[in-house]
């Protein structure tokens, strides 16, 4: 697709003015496991519909966790190291500045494999509101 084939019209009265304002974040304890610290950067009025961390993995440490709601995604991007992520039965390497998404409805686990310390932005989307149709 070259430069030009891509078109994106917006009617101007659905865009949003521009915002820019400081959002107090009340910090959460988040239960992780030894070698992970994860910092909420979520809004507590965001909480369980749209929600962003800044999380650290020592080497060898790894957060597993329950599936979420159905329907619930989680988008990682590596800010520096090597981590390998598991979802179900997909298994996927990341290196520094890959960006990867997945579903979080199911069985998944953030591995940090390799020498140094990783450094995860990840922003978690709930679809909870789909199921209420």
């Amino acid at each position: 697709m070259g430069a030009g084939d891509c078109h994106l019209q917006c009617a101007p009265d659905i865009l949003l003015p521009p915002y820019i304002g400081k959002v107090s974040v009340i910090p959460v304890p988040f239960p992780a496991e030894e070698g992970v610290h994860i910092k909420t950067l979520t809004p507590v009025n965001m909480i369980e519909d749209l929600e962003m961390y800044l999380i650290s993995f020592k080497e060898g440490s790894r957060l597993k966790s329950n599936p979420h709601f159905p329907g619930t995604e989680e988008f990682l991007t590596l800010l520096s190291g090597e981590i390998t992520v598991t979802a179900g039965e997909n298994v996927s390497v990341m290196h520094k500045d890959d960006f990867l998404t997945y579903h979080s409805d199911i069985e998944h686990t953030i591995e940090n494999t390799g020498k140094e310390k990783a450094y995860v932005h990840m922003v978690v989307r709930y679809r909870k509101k789909m199921l209420k149709h």
